[in-house]
């Protein structure tokens, strides 16, 4: 047993029940939104006339309380209602302790997360979900749960699956195709956010996202849900396919739909049969949700609600966040590193890097994914154009001779540019000064990484029986 103190909330942490002290940046960060989100709700209900009675909060899947706990003392908001639930019987005895020692006055029942939702739809302000592994079975039940208007907060650790590594396994959980390109880290979060809002469709509801992050090891979405027949079939046209070329770091978007006459309608495909750079064949991924993933003005609010507090990962907090305020609204991104690797050239600057796009007339953006992703408002060809005046600019004797006769990076170098030499030297202004100078990715302490499933009592007769059944089957096949 052991006293864990985060946020304002302490908890004593039992064998059995399970609580990843790497995860006080994601619960951090939890009670900054949520503490925005119910200062708008708040805001938004006097202006309407009407009381604000307080916050009612599900979380389904409690294991040791800590969430409900902070979000209890630290949303400084009327509390109406708090449920903090767990199917663990030694979890829910946790809670009930926790909850008594820092006097939260809240419910604490033992049921499955699905069946706790499906009873209580359209009822709650906030509903977190944070399970261990993904969180596919749980949309359904989540989407409904939330009232219109109210914030779903999911996490979903099974990064590995939604990157591409697993894309049969990606694709029965959450119905689409993942890549495992350079930007497979936002394109999991667009996967998970076209299933929040494909399941919401289906009652006439779509999700608007306000913060959309990849941080670490799992995925972290804050969405509104808002119940509108007419925002549901405006989906269409935020949903699109990826077209990956199998042979070089070109992809191309394909959106479904697209707006008609009188109502939204599918789109024609003016795509290629393969790559226009390169002539490799495309693999099909997706869909992936396409439109914004963050709400501006409310990522305004939580930076500044953050320098009102005194959180743990402040330098982290701020570093994402501010990241996440620059970011170009467009889909996907570009990795500097892997495109200087297939042209084999020198690896460009930051510095000059952005220097290069914006002297070619396009906007740029670091993505809070990984220091080295950018976000540009370019065309595949014109992004390649860039990269062979540079190699041209720093390398003009092994334009092409330190690269095999047959690849792909020959193919596009072998391409003459359609667009002016851009400027590499341009001083950065004073934004982007002010944005690199910044902590945006700070380093996390050490043993930060995600930890094994809590061991029950439960759990460890199923795993005898699971090997017992093993050795049965593996005497009959001898």
């Amino acid at each position: 047993m052991a006293l864990h103190i985060e946020g304002s909330a302490q908890v004593l942490l039992k064998s059995g029940v399970f609580l990843n002290p790497a995860q006080v940046f994601n619960r951090d960060m939890s009670v900054l939104v949520t503490s925005v989100y119910a200062q708008r709700l708040k805001t938004k209900l006097e202006t309407q006339g009407r009381p604000f009675q307080g916050l009612n909060i599900l979380e389904p899947m409690a294991a040791s309380g800590i969430r409900s706990i902070r979000y209890y003392k630290e949303i400084n908001q009327p509390i109406q209602r708090l449920i903090a639930n767990d199917l663990s019987p030694e979890a829910v005895e946790e809670i009930k302790q926790n909850f008594e020692s820092n006097n939260v006055m809240g419910e604490v029942t033992q049921a499955d997360a699905c069946e706790i939702m499906y009873r209580n739809k359209g009822v709650w302000d906030i509903v977190d979900l944070d399970p261990y592994g993904s969180v596919a079975s749980f949309i359904d039940a989540g989407v409904q749960a939330v009232k219109s208007g109210g914030l779903l907060c999911v996490t979903s650790t099974d990064v590995s699956t939604l990157c591409g590594n697993n894309p049969d396994t990606c694709f029965y959980k959450y119905q689409s195709i993942p890549t495992k390109a350079k930007h497979c880290h936002e394109f999991a979060l667009r996967v998970l956010l076209y299933q929040l809002n494909a399941s919401a469709n289906k009652y006439q509801l779509v999700v608007k996202p306000l913060l959309s992050l990849s941080v670490d090891f799992y995925v972290r979405v804050f969405v509104q849900v808002i119940s509108s027949a007419l925002e549901a079939k405006k989906s269409i046209a935020k949903s699109a396919l990826v077209f990956q070329c199998t042979q070089c770091p070109a992809y191309y978007l394909h959106y479904l739909g697209r707006e008609g006459r009188n109502k939204y309608t599918t789109n024609v495909f003016e795509g290629h049969s393969v790559c226009p750079e390169c002539g490799g064949k495309f693999l099909i991924q997706g869909p992936i949700y396409a439109g914004n993933l963050h709400e501006k003005d409310f990522v305004d609010e939580v930076i500044q609600t953050l320098e009102e507090r005194n959180m743990k990962t402040h330098d982290k907090l701020k570093g994402v966040l501010v990241c996440v305020k620059d970011e170009l609204d467009i889909p996907l991104n570009w990795d500097l590193s892997m495109l200087c690797k297939f042209f084999k050239s020198q690896v460009m600057s930051q510095k000059q890097f952005r220097s290069a796009v914006r002297s070619s007339g396009l906007n740029i953006s670091q993505s809070h994914t990984h220091p080295m992703k950018y976000k540009i408002n370019v065309e595949v060809s014109q992004l390649f154009d860039i990269f062979r005046h540079w190699k041209k600019t720093i390398a003009s004797d092994r334009y092409i001779s330190n690269l095999p006769e047959d690849s792909a990076a020959v193919r596009v170098l072998n391409k003459e540019p359609k667009t002016p030499c851009p400027d590499f030297e341009q001083e950065l202004t004073e934004h982007e000064q002010s944005v690199l100078s910044s902590i945006r990715f700070p380093p996390n302490e050490a043993n930060w990484g995600p930890k094994p499933r809590a061991k029950r009592q439960a759990d460890t007769n199923i795993d005898e029986s699971k090997k017992k059944k093993q050795e049965i089957e593996d005497d009959t096949e001898e």
